[in-house]
């Protein structure tokens, strides 16, 4: 807030400049009012993000979230059991991310060790999941072409490794 109160002081009449300071006022008014609002609407985005991320999680099964479209899910989930969470990427194709613990900050159930930064083909050799795309190196995140397939993928791991 102290950057705030910095920027509206700039509106502030110059010293040594002919400057009306009602004018003034009146333009870190507007200011301020543009800041504020887009804070208010900040908020409203994460509440709707909340409870579009609750329905999935009531609808979930295995520990699997899915998403109807990509939304901030970690604020909704950060105290749940849930431990992937499945969405529409958006360049395409559909996204599995791990949800961490809220203790280790860690991923619950990362993606195979043999996965982490391998290329395609490595990727769906080794996993018998046929449109796998891509795995982070530090495995918290997926990316396949289908639902079906990153929910797949979720399963592997849930399997243990098995395909």
């Amino acid at each position: 807030s102290c950057l705030l109160a910095d920027a509206i002081g700039g509106f502030n009449p110059l010293w040594d400049q002919p400057q009306d300071p009602d004018a003034c006022f009146a333009r870190a008014v507007d200011f301020a009012q543009v800041i504020l609002e887009n804070n208010i609407e900040a908020a409203r985005a994460v509440n709707r993000a909340d409870a579009l991320v609750q329905k999935a999680y009531e609808e979930s099964r295995d520990g699997i979230v899915i998403l109807p479209c990509y939304a901030p899910w970690k604020n909704a989930l950060y105290r749940s059991d849930a431990l992937f969470v499945v969405y529409p990427s958006q360049r395409g194709g559909w996204s599995a991310q791990c949800v961490n613990d809220r203790m280790t900050k860690r991923p619950k159930k990362p993606f195979p060790m043999g996965w982490a930064g391998q290329p395609e083909e490595h990727l769906r050799k080794s996993s018998g999941i046929a449109t796998l795309r891509f795995c982070h190196a530090s495995r918290f995140l997926i990316t396949a072409e289908t639902k079906e397939d990153a929910i797949a993928a979720c399963y592997f791991v849930l399997r243990g490794g098995k395909k």
